[in-house]
């Protein structure tokens, strides 16, 4: 599809224009000298939007999360040198997490790169791992053809792609012509070879202890997953960004698999004969029986056998894959039976415990369970990197949410720039962060960025004064905590010298009271902050089944590595 252009235009005119084109509505940055023409042509445009940042790292974070929401590409814009280079965490977030991003860094004039000018740097090289597009524009006239080939590449492979505009360019003259839209359609739904399916349903007809292995790829195929669970009588597992998917109630949900996961997973995944994964990439091979076979049902082609060993790869979408392979089964029972219904009912004897904790100092697991409970339906909550992670994977039991997370690049410091991107891609919906105190101070400074735009989000800042993932993981060798300790500033009121709502919890009653204070006022555009102080107590991982964490880890590590070698068949 194309549109038409009159009249020449600048490079800057004319990326802001095929930006509106390619439906790109929010572009986030920091000003910097060498992209002064880009804001200028916004400014003069009126659209896309333009939210400044106070620091380039959290603008790629918002970026991340925007797409991370919305499925569509918003921009981030940068300065040379400094502000490229702070950039580039943001995007290798959404690199790593498969989003589109468009990133635009400004360069030095086309005269002073390699002349030890102040701010230079190769930017080309520093942006080749973490974009599958990246390229320098040097000449007015080529840049229908490189937006166009890097807008492409976002949007069909689902990842982030950069443009480096050179000072001088900008003003460059884009010849009158054609202005390349956003395709109407942006590829074909895979089919799935019946063959594969077929060979999928015999092996599931094979096994007496399937697990169902769902991962974030299984989110527009939920029901079908449930379906073929119930008509299995098997278990289901999921990934840490797949929470919120499926039920928390749902009496074959056995939780999150992992280290930060259930130990009713472990048990499941640890006595499996069958792992059916859907829509995942991730595995934890000290969790997964030796002997189970493997099928891995994914629609991008390139997942399958990416970070495990496979049977049999499906390539297709699981919204389609998963009612053909029910239909194939019969009456195909596992047989799980009162094995499956015991791990299920002591994860929740668990999780009730937990939610009736009322001691102090506040148990963060207890936190996170009230803060499930006082959420509404369809809320977004943008998880920070820390400790809590592994609270929340167990105790957090609100429905029908969207978690956004850095899955992959585990980047603390996330959760509020998070939500902030959360916000602007979805206003209607409500936003809560969840983060330590730890990852707050890391990206605090964009608090004012919410006020200045009025995006109203909570944060819940779990306090208790430490790195706490790093040093639960010294104690765990029997090292003496060391370099995590830090001192605190008091949150609420930090939040209120922003102009935010700060709220100082250190009891239960308090917690209750701010919750319920805090996040009805959110829909009358309140920004707020929840500063909860915790005890300082230690996650405990879920043990392998049938051995110690370091003995299963060290074998089937090794066996994973030989097998990750080995040619996956797929249909």
């Amino acid at each position: 599809m194309t549109g038409s252009m009159n009249v020449d235009m600048t490079v800057a005119q004319y990326v802001v224009r095929q930006m509106s084109a390619w439906g790109i509505d929010t572009v986030f940055g920091v000003p910097g000298d060498t992209v002064l023409p880009l804001l200028e042509a916004l400014r003069a445009a009126g659209r896309p939007r333009f939210i400044v940042c106070r620091h380039e790292g959290s603008a790629a974070l918002m970026a991340s999360a925007y797409g991370k929401v919305s499925g569509k590409p918003a921009a981030v814009v940068a300065d040379s040198g400094p502000g490229a280079v702070q950039m580039l965490n943001g995007v290798y977030d959404a690199h790593m997490d498969r989003v589109p991003l468009l990133a635009i860094t400004g360069e030095l004039p086309t005269r002073r790169p390699g002349t030890h000018w102040p701010q230079d740097a190769d930017l080309a090289a520093l942006y080749r791992e973490a974009t599958v597009f990246n390229h320098t524009l040097t000449d007015g006239g080529h840049a229908p053809r490189i937006f166009s080939q890097a807008l492409r590449h976002a949007m069909f492979r689902a990842r982030p792609v950069r443009i480096g505009v050179p000072q001088n360019v900008w003003t460059h003259t884009v010849p009158a012509g054609k202005l390349t839209e956003r395709p109407a359609e942006l590829g074909a739904t895979v089919r799935t070879d019946e063959r594969a399916v077929e060979r999928a349903a015999a092996m599931v007809e094979e096994a007496d202890y399937p697990v169902l292995f769902a991962g974030i790829g299984a989110a527009q195929a939920v029901e079908p997953l449930l379906d073929l669970a119930g008509r299995l009588e098997a278990p289901v597992v999921h990934s840490m960004p797949a929470l919120g998917l499926l039920p928390a109630d749902h009496p074959w949900n056995m939780g999150v698999v992992g280290k930060f996961g259930t130990q009713a997973a472990a048990e499941v995944l640890g006595r499996a004969d069958l792992v059916v994964a859907v829509g995942t990439t991730w595995w934890q091979p000290e969790y997964v029986s030796a002997r189970a076979r493997v099928i891995q049902i994914d629609k991008t082609r390139d997942h399958i056998g990416l970070t495990f060993p496979v049977d049999l790869g499906v390539w297709g979408d699981a919204a389609d894959v998963l009612p053909r392979l029910a239909q194939r089964l019969g009456e195909k029972r596992s047989r799980w039976g009162d094995t499956a219904r015991r791990v299920r009912q002591e994860l929740r004897d668990e999780v009730e415990r937990m939610s009736a904790d009322r001691r102090h100092p506040l148990q963060p697991g207890a936190v996170i369970a009230a803060v499930g409970r006082a959420l509404v339906p369809d809320a977004i909550v943008s998880l920070d990197v820390g400790n809590h992670t592994f609270w929340f994977s167990r105790y957090h039991r609100a429905d029908k949410y969207k978690l956004i997370l850095s899955g992959h690049w585990r980047t603390v410091g996330f959760g509020l720039p998070g939500g902030i991107g959360a916000k602007l891609a979805a206003p209607e919906r409500q936003v809560v962060v969840v983060c330590g105190d730890g990852g707050f101070a890391m990206t605090m400074a964009e608090l004012t960025t919410a006020v200045q735009y009025g995006l109203p989000i909570a944060c819940i800042v779990l306090r208790d004064g430490r790195y706490g993932e790093e040093e639960t993981l010294q104690k765990a060798v029997g090292a003496q905590p060391f370099g995590t300790g830090f001192h605190n500033a008091d949150w609420a009121a930090y939040a209120r010298a922003c102009g935010a709502a700060g709220y100082r919890v250190e009891t239960y009653e308090d917690l209750m009271w701010s919750l319920h204070d805090a996040l009805p006022k959110l829909a009358q555009g309140q920004v707020s902050v929840l500063d909860v102080a915790v005890d300082r107590v230690e996650p405990m991982f879920p043990r392998p089944y049938g051995g110690t964490e370091d003995e299963a880890g060290e074998w089937r590590e090794d066996e994973l590595t030989k097998r990750l070698r080995e040619p996956v068949p797929v249909g």
